[in-house]
């Protein structure tokens, strides 16, 4: 999510000025970044964010190669048809 400093508003990612006072936003850090997921797979870094979820790259120790990894938006888990389709 991305943040205006102005009005405190949060905005998805794909916003980069606030709709309401044309600020500048600024973007939270991610909190899965440096996470290690299922004992195995080290969040490195964003590779991309759509409609549906975000995309990271990471690292999976068990089988020593780069994978990536998409993690479907929270606000969406709740509409069993999106998490179906995702």
């Amino acid at each position: 999510m991305a943040t205006c400093p102005k009005c405190q508003q949060e905005f998805p990612d794909a916003h980069r000025f606030c709709p309401r006072d044309g600020a500048s936003l600024f973007m939270a850090a991610d909190p899965l970044i440096g996470r290690t997921l299922l004992s195995q797979f080290e969040v490195q870094d964003v590779c991309g964010t759509g409609a549906m979820g975000t995309v990271y790259r990471a690292w999976q120790n068990t089988m020593e190669r780069l994978v990536a990894i998409k993690v479907l938006h929270k606000e969406l888990t709740r509409d069993p048809d999106v998490v179906r389709r995702f």
